[in-house]
């Protein structure tokens, strides 16, 4: 299963964003990606499918950090302050008609996960600490949900709150899991696609080394792929969803931060309300 690289494109870019970002329109996308041969993976198991998202441009050029100087970082509510550059908070992401994908109303957004999971919308938010050692995970979520899966566009810190009160931050490097789509107890029509997304930090995926275990009831798919999915097939009915990671011998990584990920979703026979 191969997938060819997408080219690098970046979004609508508002000029407090980015001084030196210039906008790209949807015209400029369009175009370049006309340029390209997408082959998406397509897993299918008793009816039900796996299709691999691949019309949408990987915005590799986006970045996420985090302010950090002169901030002290203590037990409870922390005001932290992040950067983005050439990714504009509360905007359509560009090529977005495309994917057939639900459009969240309030656009463009990251998200931290923590003590608590939250969407943000503002570059200024407030973290919950323990004293003791805290891990954050923030990342970039197109307006449809997707997340920015690139180098620059996460930040991932372990946040030591000492006896004293007083905190320190560094990198970490240990190996996270993150289920960003579908959420729990997550309900869809008969027949629509249900949006798999899910963040991977110091992890890599390919075909002769780690890959995702995705379990929908008894079916299992291997994913070698760090990309969104579609799927399609599920009959009307509640479902269980995990993710886990797997080395290339078939044993499940370790580590405190990479545990088995379970959701419940439902499929109904007609409208939600």
């Amino acid at each position: 299963m191969k997938i060819l690289v997408l080219l690098c494109f970046v979004l609508v870019i508002t000029a407090c964003d980015s001084d030196s970002s210039r906008e790209y329109t949807e015209e400029d996308v369009n175009r370049a990606l006309a340029e390209y041969n997408f082959n998406p993976d397509i897993i299918e198991k008793e009816g039900v499918v796996l299709t691999q998202i691949t019309n949408i441009p990987p915005f590799k050029d986006v970045s996420l950090k985090l302010i950090h100087h002169n901030v002290n970082f203590r037990q409870g509510e922390n005001e932290l302050e992040f950067v983005l550059d050439k990714f504009s908070l509360g905007q359509k992401t560009a090529r977005s008609s495309e994917t057939s994908l639900t459009e969240v109303d309030d656009g463009q957004y990251f998200v931290t996960v923590g003590k608590n999971i939250k969407k943000n919308l503002t570059k200024q938010i407030t973290v919950d600490f323990n004293k003791g050692n805290n891990s954050i995970l923030a990342f970039l979520c197109r307006s449809y949900g997707v997340s920015v899966k690139s180098e620059k566009a996460f930040v991932f810190k372990n946040i030591e709150i000492n006896q004293e009160n007083l905190g320190k931050h560094t990198n970490n490097i240990n190996p996270f899991l993150f289920l960003n789509l579908p959420k729990e107890k997550q309900k869809t029509v008969f027949g629509k696609p249900i949006l798999l997304d899910f963040y991977l930090v110091n992890v890599k995926l390919n075909e002769n080394g780690n890959y995702v275990e995705l379990k929908i009831d008894d079916q299992i798919f291997k994913l070698f792929n760090w990309s969104a999915y579609k799927i399609t097939g599920l009959k009307v009915g509640k479902h269980e969803l995990s993710l886990q990671v797997f080395n290339s011998k078939g044993h499940s990584l370790k580590g405190e931060l990479l545990k088995e990920t379970k959701i419940n979703v439902e499929v109904t026979e007609g409208l939600i309300f």
